[in-house]
């Protein structure tokens, strides 16, 4: 089958129904609860330092207007939720080696983890850090 072909039945009614028999089928065989399924998520954002103020918008939004452009910076959010509904804090990767106070004095209504990389993104030694936390925070 091609990967369109595949991707087409898919959504066949049928298909769908087998899958989920199976696969709650595997979840009883194995006493796995939803509790215990974890889905992790990353997006980028844009971020803009006006004013000693934070502007946090999407990547892929199309039309930004930015007096200086070369005041800006990406940086990375990590979302973990389990199928239990359980949110795990906000893991956010800023492109720094210092965390400058301008990120935090800003009103942050949530609980957030902060880390750096040189890119903004995760790497290997952020993705070992990230694991160790999540293990922490669900046992």
């Amino acid at each position: 089958k091609t990967l369109v072909q595949e991707r087409k039945a898919a959504y066949r009614k049928k298909d769908l129904e087998e899958h989920f028999t199976e696969y709650y089928g595997v979840l009883e065989k194995y006493g796995i609860c939803f509790e215990d399924i974890w889905n992790m998520d990353e997006t980028g954002f844009c971020i803009s330092v006006l004013n000693r103020k934070i502007v946090i918008i999407y990547l892929n939004t199309k039309a930004i207007y930015l007096a200086d452009p070369d005041n800006r910076e990406s940086l990375t959010i990590i979302k973990t939720v389990s199928a239990g509904g359980k949110v795990i804090i906000l893991f956010l990767i800023l492109k720094e080696k210092i965390l400058v106070e301008v990120y935090f004095n800003n009103n942050l209504d949530t609980e957030l983890v902060f880390a750096t990389s040189s890119t903004g993104y995760l790497n290997n030694t952020l993705s070992l850090k990230y694991i160790k936390y999540f293990h922490n925070q669900i046992y």
